[in-house]
């Protein structure tokens, strides 16, 4: 079995062969290619959507959880529904302003 011996000649030439002149590969490629908002914001319809259900959910939590009694189960379980909700929706409402903004 025969190997291959290592020269930096052949290196050299292999890595030379395919590029062109006055052409930078790697600034052309990162131009072209698109970014991770790019892809968020492709769908940006979709999180106004996602926006528009979280806002409908807050405002029936909100509701429900003022027609609770303190300190039973289901005013515990409704702060968690109000502070997820408002997480959530500020992580969409931020997605929606970065995509309006690009």
């Amino acid at each position: 079995m025969a190997f291959r011996t290592w020269s930096f000649r052949s290196t050299t030439e292999s890595r030379t062969k395919y590029l062109i002149p006055g052409v930078n590969l790697f600034q052309a490629k990162m131009s072209h290619e698109p970014t991770f908002f790019d892809y968020v914001c492709s769908n940006a319809d979709k999180f106004a959507l996602l926006f528009a259900f979280e806002v409908l959910a807050g405002a029936l939590s909100l509701v429900l959880f003022l027609g609770t009694e303190p300190g039973t189960a289901t005013h515990v379980v409704g702060v968690l529904n109000l502070v997820g909700i408002a997480v959530l929706g500020s992580a969409t409402a931020a997605i929606l302003l970065k995509c309006n903004r690009m």
